[in-house]
């Protein structure tokens, strides 16, 4: 199994997410959140849009950029991006990030590139 900050892969490619808090303050306290799940269809992922727009594709799942092997057209779907992640944003069609707000890396990259992007996802409960 490698690790990564925000997941994990197991021997069998599959994700596995971590159990750390999104959003903690200095003192230690851990603030929670949730989203409104009334109306969202059965299994689907919920997070924060910060980047208008409807695309289809292939998503891939990259968890170190340098095994990346992305071709023209592709989601990205990540942990997280920072700067290096930069070259990888000419070759996607979209991006959905594990952690992040409106103000971070993939966000305002993707704003910039007018990519439709999401960040904040998590899993439907079950």
């Amino acid at each position: 199994m490698t690790s990564s900050s925000a997941g994990a892969r197991t021997r069998s490619g599959r994700i596995k997410r971590s159990r750390r808090p999104g959003c903690s303050r200095s003192d230690g306290e851990v603030i929670a959140g949730a989203y409104r799940r009334d109306d969202v269809p059965a299994g689907a992922l919920v997070g924060l849009p910060v980047s208008a727009g409807t695309v289809e594709g292939r998503a891939r799942v990259i968890l170190d950029m340098a095994e990346a092997d992305l071709e023209a057209g592709d989601i990205l779907v990540t942990a997280y991006t920072d700067p290096s992640w930069s070259p990888l944003f000419v070759a996607i069609t979209g991006l959905v990030t594990e952690v992040g707000g409106l103000m971070t890396h993939g966000a305002v990259i993707a704003r910039e590139y007018g990519l439709p992007a999401v960040v904040g996802w998590s899993m439907p409960p079950g």
